[in-house]
């Protein structure tokens, strides 16, 4: 199945309660896809999201799903419930392998779209470029082109040279003094559309351009700071303590601007937080280092923001200590919408909660329902094809199913979250991603976007739910078992029995 995940961002912008709550026009998208062979069932899929946290979009998100005819055509409407949202959407070609070799204009972000929109979209897959016509097209068409421009291969095979020489440094400077050129042409095109956009969403759109491009400079040492031998993560703190602190900011706006955009905050939070690590290198940073810095640094409503991102991100790491301090955020959060994000986050994954009615397919493709277990513990493997962690659960868990292989009370699930069902068969005929005793299930066709999978927020895997007797939650992240031999999952269900 070919899977392209290209993600728009429709911005939110609200100018007083009113109009945020009022019933918003339609968003009509027409379109046409060429350079592909198109088969029966090919359909593009609208993820809307409620709101943008990189650490959190599979809660904020509903998925529409519009098929594809044979000519390539395909429409939609969508109901926004503000004027701006944020949305990603995905290609699915039955029986064709993912592609990977797009380029980043095809993956451009973010687009902004406006209620009542009316747009007709392109998408070539020979060209990997997106072209919009109608009401509203300027906008995105500018974004497009911002997102077409990228580091000259020179440029990238430099980089790599120094790295290969052991020059980390210079390696590390001449890549983030050309990301920081980039900005300066991108904001080129910008300027060119100033007379098209409003002075709001220009703004907008210029502060989500370079936060986005920083966040993903960060992000991306920060990875590497994590993978990498001692010498290279030596010369990543060096270049981040002594040059890329002083130089990378958040684009300096207003607070309301810095609350709409995808990225500022987010940017902020990783800065604030890659600041703390390489302040206490060999130390480990805790929720409550990062947490008790931004109560300290920052004041509502960026303070919310940013505790909401801080926790949010850190849930799966730290869940217990994550708990502990939204308890106390919430006691201390002004802003409405922060703290309501937050409470609905902890009502659902606080153990004893009902856990998330759902309904998944079997290997003849039967329904299975959660009720069909009522009665039993449950412990749920999600996977896909090519997680390389995935295939290390099977042997971790065990030990678990081994001490509860008399009970018939306590089951194990494999769960495929895999979109092509060609995939999920090939990753049980492996032997890999499952073992003897599980019950192999499977997402369907909508794979990563079933609501199951939205509702608890797993955006990374292997991930484990575990379920009690009476389908209520024991846990939507337990200890992963490679760590500690099952030890907690054990002591849970041991608990829940």
């Amino acid at each position: 199945m070919k899977i392209i995940q290209i993600t728009l961002i429709w911005l939110l912008f609200i100018t007083n309660l009113n109009n945020a709550t009022a019933k918003q026009p339609a968003i009509t998208i027409n379109g046409t896809l060429k350079g592909a062979d198109i088969v029966k069932n090919s359909s593009l899929t609208f993820n809307l999201y409620t709101d943008y946290i990189p650490s959190a979009l599979a809660e904020f998100k509903s998925s529409h799903i519009c098929l594809i005819d044979s000519l390539g055509k395909f429409s939609i409407t969508l109901n926004p419930a503000t004027e701006l949202v944020y949305i990603s959407f995905y290609l699915q070609i039955p029986g064709q392998q993912p592609l990977n070799d797009l380029t980043s204009s095809f993956l451009a972000k973010p687009f902004l779209f406006s209620a009542g929109d009316v747009v007709n979209m392109d998408l070539n897959m020979k060209s990997a470029k997106i072209h919009f016509s109608g009401k509203g097209a300027a906008k995105l068409n500018c974004q497009a082109l911002i997102s077409s421009v990228s580091l000259p291969a020179g440029i990238t095979d430099r980089v790599m040279q120094l790295h290969n020489q052991s020059a980390h440094i210079p390696a590390y400077q001449l890549l983030h003094e050309s990301l920081e050129n980039l900005i300066v042409l991108k904001t080129g095109i910008l300027n060119n559309y100033k007379d098209s956009l409003p002075s709001d969403l220009y703004q907008l759109i210029e502060t989500d351009m370079a936060a986005e491009q920083r966040f993903k400079h960060l992000k991306s040492l920060s990875i590497s700071y994590t993978l990498a031998a001692k010498v290279q993560r030596d010369a990543i703190s060096t270049f981040f303590n002594h040059f890329l602190v002083k130089t990378t900011q958040v684009p300096i706006t207003n607070d309301e601007t810095l609350l709409k955009s995808a990225f500022a905050l987010t940017l902020a939070y990783q800065i604030e937080w890659l600041t703390l690590n390489f302040n206490h290198e060999g130390q480990e940073i805790h929720v409550q280092q990062i947490f008790d810095h931004i109560v300290t640094k920052y004041k509502s409503p960026i303070r919310d923001r940013l505790l909401l991102i801080c926790l949010l991100t850190l849930a799966k790491k730290e869940p217990a200590e994550v708990f502990k301090y939204a308890a106390i955020a919430l006691k201390t959060m002004d802003h409405s919408k922060e703290r309501d994000l937050l409470i609905n986050w902890t009502t659902k994954h606080t153990a004893g909660s009902k856990v998330y009615n759902f309904t998944l397919l079997d290997e003849n493709g039967k329904t299975v329902r959660l009720t069909d277990f009522k009665g039993s513990i449950l412990l749920i493997d999600f996977w896909f094809l090519g997680c390389k962690g995935c295939t290390q659960m099977p042997k971790a868990l065990e030990s678990i199913m081994e001490n509860y292989k008399h009970r018939t009370n306590v089951k194990f699930i494999s769960l495929n979250v895999d979109r092509s069902r060609s995939s999920w068969m090939k990753g049980l005929e492996s032997g890999l991603y499952h073992s003897k005793g599980q019950i192999n299930l499977n997402t369907g066709a909508i794979g990563f976007d079933h609501p199951l999978i939205r509702y608890y927020n797993y955006n990374s895997y292997p991930q484990l739910l575990l379920i009690g007797r009476n389908q209520e939650l024991i846990s939507s992240n337990p200890k992963d078992p490679r760590i500690d031999q099952g030890a907690e999952i054990i002591s849970l269900i041991d608990k829940a029995i």
